[in-house]
């Protein structure tokens, strides 16, 4: 099962590579919050890959909707099965409100051909887009009743489906044949993922908490991450200040998460930043920022914070 999961990670990975993306791949063990990192230009996805999408959990789907929301990413799980079936292709799932999609259905969609049906409760649905609708069966010179008889449903159903709702692939495929017309809305998966609060537990270990509550002293907003190669991801006032942060007790003992740190940071063009609770004189380390626990507690505010935090850009 992992031997399959690494090869739809390599197969991903590489026609992203093809489309013009800047992919970084995050393979440290036990950091499993997602998989790979993408983006080319303004489209941008933080992707998780599991062959069986069946154990993909609430929590890993509270996590990767904030890591997207802050970063401005899509979140998005890639698989091959669920249940005892395989994903078929051009149809997009939902777990957790995540969308789901096998990677065929994901390679065409970043190369222009997006879904149009997705599945739901009792079958397979197709967005409607309300107001095409409408003018479509205008031209045709057909009434609200005309339609609603000859597909089989009441009036309210169809005012409902001129209003948006979507309509299951069986009565898409009788409109589409009889108002000879494309209405659907394809599915653009930016616009999904959890959309809750963003309360978040506080962390238990006494070194995280404190830098926690010095950032957000400073006015910054601060997501506390589980299982990524960062700790934490923190945004300025400054619209191009956001951080992907490893708070580490000891750098030397987090190289690969560091470097892993680096290499995102790069494709998102964002600014790494590292706070050690060790001291050491070393201003940049791995291409990242490194701010001591010692010097954090010194910082007077948020201006004086983001110019230190982002020093690394002198150094590229």
């Amino acid at each position: 099962m992992e031997d399959y999961r690494k090869q739809i990670i390599e197969y991903s990975y590489g026609f992203l590579r093809e489309a013009g993306f800047s992919v970084s791949a995050c393979d440290l063990e036990g950091l499993s919050s997602f998989d790979l990192i993408a983006r080319r230009d303004d489209e941008s996805y933080v992707i998780k890959i599991l062959y069986n999408v069946d154990p993909f959990r609430i929590e890993n789907a509270v996590e990767i909707s904030r890591i997207g929301k802050m970063l401005g990413a899509a979140a998005l799980l890639i698989g091959e099965r669920a249940g005892n079936g395989f994903l078929e292709e051009g149809v997009v799932y939902f777990r957790h409100s995540i969308p789901i999609m096998s990677p065929d259905t994901f390679y065409k969609y970043i190369n222009g051909e997006k879904p149009l049906v997705y599945a739901g409760p009792g079958g397979y649905y197709v967005a409607l887009d309300g107001k095409k609708m409408q003018e479509a069966r205008a031209r045709a010179r057909l009434s609200i009743g005309n339609v609603s008889m000859v597909i089989g449903t009441s009036r309210r159903s169809v005012s409902l489906y001129e209003s948006g709702n979507s309509a299951t692939l069986e009565i898409f495929n009788k409109l589409k044949k009889i108002l000879k017309e494309d209405i659907s809305r394809r599915i653009d998966i930016s616009d999904y993922g959890i959309k809750a609060d963003d309360s978040q537990e506080m962390p238990q270990d006494e070194f995280m908490l404190s830098i926690y509550n010095i950032m957000k002293g400073f006015g910054m907003d601060m997501n506390l991450i589980r299982k990524a190669p960062f700790n934490a991801l923190a945004k300025g006032h400054l619209l191009e200040s956001l951080f992907l942060m490893g708070l580490f007790e000891d750098l030397n003992q987090n190289r690969e998460r560091i470097q892993s740190i680096k290499n995102i940071s790069e494709v998102m063009e964002k600014d790494p930043l590292l706070i050690s609770r060790h001291d050491t004189s070393r201003e940049i380390v791995g291409g990242c920022s490194v701010i001591t626990m010692k010097k954090l507690h010194e910082i007077s505010d948020q201006d004086e914070f983001l110019k230190i935090a982002g020093r690394n850009r002198l150094y590229s």
